[in-house]
């Protein structure tokens, strides 16, 4: 179950399961591997098994292989938000997990827009 708090975001996003890989600046070596479960030109919300901390530091490389050319980002991002997702039968426990991209380049922005456009 998605998180159900009020929604502030300055960007819209669409709801597309994308392969993502988040490590901490602190360790780039520790990749973890997740799913999106949303995503817009300002951030993501990524579905993994394993918890990161509000405030994190993170690189973050997105997987746009939806497009008709797949195509990647890479970014700096921190992490806002993290909340538990509830054990349903259909569902694994884990943690959605809301990202902020930051420094992100205006091409990089362009390709994520590009993307969207082509699901909506």
């Amino acid at each position: 179950m998605a998180w159900q708090g009020f929604d502030v975001r300055k960007f819209p996003r669409v709801d597309v399961g994308l392969k993502v890989n988040i490590s901490l600046d602190s360790d780039n070596a520790k990749s973890i591997e997740g799913i999106t479960k949303n995503i817009g030109i300002g951030g993501i919300c990524v579905y993994s098994n394993k918890k990161m901390s509000i405030f994190d530091s993170v690189n973050v490389k997105l997987f746009l292989d939806l497009s008709p050319r797949p195509e990647f980002i890479s970014c700096c991002g921190q992490v806002v938000w993290v909340v538990k997702t509830k054990e349903d039968k259909d569902e694994k426990s884990g943690y959605d997990i809301g990202i902020q991209f930051l420094n992100i380049t205006i091409k990089d922005k362009s390709k994520i827009e590009k993307f969207i456009q082509t699901i909506s």
